[in-house]
């Protein structure tokens, strides 16, 4: 049952998405306001949803689950990363957030930068 509520909040997340990230791409701005401004409110709003309820295992709320994993995870993977780093903070883990919250980032555009150098070598 849980899967369920992933499933159909992901597909509202990700058609919030596109549809804001396109209506804000209109502008034709050259910094990326709308992937900024969806990774700021889908974060606001897993921070809340979490927030409202026990501080339990989401697996044991299949709604709870379907909102932040379905709807913000399909919305933004930023809110993901700051739930994640937070929960190390509040664990103690200071240590491993710092190196999360440091490495994701920049490993990430690494690997992007690996995956298009790999695509071009690939293509020529």
């Amino acid at each position: 049952m849980p899967w369920t509520y992933v499933l159909c909040f992901g597909v509202i997340g990700v058609a919030a998405r596109f549809a804001i990230d396109s209506w804000l791409a209109r502008w034709a701005l050259s910094f990326p306001f709308g992937t900024l401004f969806i990774n700021l409110v889908g974060s606001l709003i897993a921070g809340f949803i979490i927030g409202l309820g026990p501080q339990r295992n989401l697996a044991e709320d299949p709604i709870r689950l379907g909102l932040v994993v379905g709807l913000c995870g399909g919305f933004t993977t930023m809110s993901g990363f700051g739930l994640q780093f937070v929960q190390l903070m509040n664990d103690g883990k200071v240590s491993h957030a710092l190196i999360y919250g440091f490495g994701s980032p920049v490993l990430c555009i690494l690997s992007v930068m690996v995956g298009l150098f790999v695509a071009k070598m690939m293509v020529s």
